[in-house]
This record gives structure tokens, sequence and C-alpha cells, in this order.
């Protein structure tokens, strides 16, 4: 079995520090877990789940084995990774769903005002989620878009996966891009 290499979302509370600017920054890949199916009228209803993400897709297919219910249908999406660190501590950001690159705009507005963990306490969970990445966790070098969408071959086995086209990320690359510059004037 295979070391637990899931991560989980920050609680911004009090005890994490107010002022972080990055003086490192790089991109890796970070997965997480989408679950869909069936809605009225031929729609398709998507949802993540909030507490599913990982740094391999591997142990996702694992964690959607425990999660299948009758007439489940699982997507494990990859996105970009932006791994931000001080000499204190590594975060990493990734998008759940993409916006425009204005919209990441306000992001890096904060963050040169040292306002980072203060704008995050606003955001949506279902457009950016923020990590703490521990030190001893292998973390891939660069986004490798690599998507999967699971087949069942029914209730006694286990289930199949099959690759699926990726998201384009543009926006949340210009973010990183920008953190990227900003990293390299520290």
């Amino acid at each position: 079995m295979e070391p637990n290499d899931e991560i989980e979302p920050l609680a911004l509370n009090a005890a994490l520090k107010l002022k972080f600017k990055p003086e490192k920054v790089r991109l890796s890949t970070c997965w997480h877990i989408a679950s869909g199916r069936n809605a009225w009228h031929s729609t398709w209803s998507s949802v993540f789940y909030p507490r599913a993400f990982a740094l391999s897709a591997d142990s996702l297919k694992e964690k959607c084995e425990r999660l299948r219910v009758q007439g489940s249908v699982f997507s494990i999406i990859s996105a970009p990774l932006a791994l931000i660190s001080t000499d204190d501590i590594c975060l990493g950001i990734t998008p759940v769903n993409e916006k425009s690159p204005s919209s990441y705009a306000y992001l890096l507005d904060a963050t040169l005002r040292g306002d980072f963990i203060d704008y995050f306490r606003a955001i949506d969970t279902n457009w950016l989620c923020l990590f703490k990445i521990p030190d001893d966790t292998d973390k891939q070098a660069g986004f490798k878009p690599n998507d999967w969408k699971s087949i069942s071959y029914g209730g006694g086995y286990r289930l199949g996966w099959t690759a699926r086209q990726h998201r384009n990320y543009d926006g949340f690359m210009s973010l990183f891009k920008a953190f990227e510059s900003l990293s390299a004037k520290v």
C-alpha cells in the first residue's frame, strides 16, 4: 500500500501567520474527486468532495472505492498547484473551478499588501483551496494534466478508469506566473 498523500484544505485560524509573502514559488499538480449523476431533464449534476484532495491520483482512486454507492460516477481531476513558501511554511493553492485571469488579480494585490491569509478567509472554496503542505511530502514537478473518469463493471468489481479531457486553467496560470515573478524579486 502506498503512503497516504491526501491533503486537507487549511482552516484559516489565528494560529497561522497573518502576514505571508511568498519567497519561493514552484508549480506542481494536485488532484481532487468530483462525483456526478444524471439530474432532471438530461442535465448532469457534478459536485466535488471538499476533503478529497491528494498529490497523486492513485490514492483518490482508492478513496472512490470507499465512497462508491450504486450509480456513482467519479472523476479525478488534475489541477495546477502553486506551492508558495517561506522558510517556515509551504502553502499550496489550487483552483477547484476556473475563473478569468482578472479574478485572480485581487489575490495578487492582497499578497503584495501582505494580506494574503486575510484575503483567503473570504474566498469561496468552490473556486480556490488553500493547503498547508507537509515538508516530507513528495510533490510532482510541474503541472501535468491527467484526468480520469470511473467505469463501473458491477458491484462485485473494482472501478475501472479511463482518461478524460482535462480543464483549461489559463486564469490560474496567470496568477502563478505573477507569484513567480514576485518571488524572484524577494
